[in-house]
């Protein structure tokens, strides 16, 4: 099934009207945001340090670690239009252990998208674009809490709206090594030396995206991702990076591809592919490192202008 989503044709009809920017980039680190504001190169080199201290030991509270095989499920839930999407998450879509929406809206205040009571999920807003009491942004929801999270945003080139990106860090369980005891300085990963073994406290990044949509050319669209580039460069272990990529173009696509493929991450595949698609070209996935997928499924929907994706992932031995 190919569906197009609402107004990007609309987009296309502003080429030659609206000039085009490059993305201004910048970061919000949770619950206190860090930096002052800047433009242009220097917000992005700002944005990156930002979640930079998602990796200093100051940063790392522990938390009871993930299990070593979860399910995952990423969605554009369109802004909650239609408010059945929580009747297809509970009743229709398979059981997630880890939930990554995109255009998730939330009134003013509100930190959390009111999910099934079944389980009890620890949830990280980024915040977005917010238009009167109403924020959009995308939410990271999991069973387990995390260690840490920061959040990234850039400008939509045409429209000067932001786009956010959530970055959050899970707590696996801790692997033993015989090395002697020193320090790796602020950068390292946490650890703590036992009778002289040292305990690796190896964690799982998830950075769940929307990507910038309305822009000609590479230029905006490259410089956001790049910044999450710079922030999953200092990750060692396991790695999701999943959401909204917007990639309604060869262009974008292979340019991804080839980016993301730089740090180990492979594609998801679907069979039957059922991703919401723009000129045949899908425009959600799921890019993951050090896991092995046991499943896959596109699950179509009616309530939002995207389909969820769904995986069943086994974490490598470390």
């Amino acid at each position: 099934m190919t569906r197009f989503a609402p107004g990007v044709f609309a987009a296309f009809t502003l080429v030659g009207v609206v000039s085009l920017a490059k993305s201004d980039i910048e970061a919000v680190v949770y619950p206190e945001a860090v930096g002052s504001t800047t433009t242009g190169s220097d917000r992005s080199e700002e944005s990156a340090h930002g979640c930079h201290q998602l990796f200093t030991r100051e940063a790392f509270l522990p938390a009871k670690p993930i299990d070593h095989e979860f399910a995952l499920l990423t969605w554009n839930i369109e802004k909650g239009q239609d408010a059945s999407w929580i009747f297809d998450l509970t009743h229709h879509l398979p059981e997630s252990d880890i939930l990554l929406f995109q255009e998730a809206a939330l009134e003013v205040g509100e930190e959390q998208l009111s999910l099934p009571a079944k389980r009890r999920f620890a949830q990280y807003f980024a915040p977005g674009y917010q238009q009167g009491n109403r924020r959009t942004g995308v939410v990271t929801a999991s069973r387990w809490p995390a260690v840490g999270d920061c959040a990234l945003t850039a400008q939509e080139p045409w429209l000067g709206t932001p786009k956010a990106t959530s970055v959050a860090r899970f707590q696996l369980a801790p692997v033993e090594s015989a090395q002697p005891e020193r320090d790796d300085g602020p950068n390292s990963e946490q650890g703590v030396f036992v009778n002289g073994l040292k305990t690796e406290s190896q964690t799982l990044l998830i950075v769940n995206v929307h990507a910038i949509n309305f822009a000609l050319g590479l230029d905006a669209y490259t410089a956001q991702f790049e910044a999450i580039g710079r922030v999953i460069n200092d990750h060692r272990g396991p790695l999701i990076v999943g959401g909204d990529f917007n990639t309604w173009s060869k262009q974008r696509t292979e340019w991804l591809e080839n980016f993301l493929g730089n740090f180990g991450l492979a594609g998801v595949s679907f069979n039957p592919d059922y991703r919401t698609a723009i000129f045949s070209r899908p425009l959600d996935h799921l890019y993951v490192r050090g896991l092995e997928v046991q499943a896959s499924k596109v699950l179509e929907v009616e309530t939002s202008d995207h389909n969820p994706l769904w995986i069943r992932a086994k974490l490598h031995d470390i």
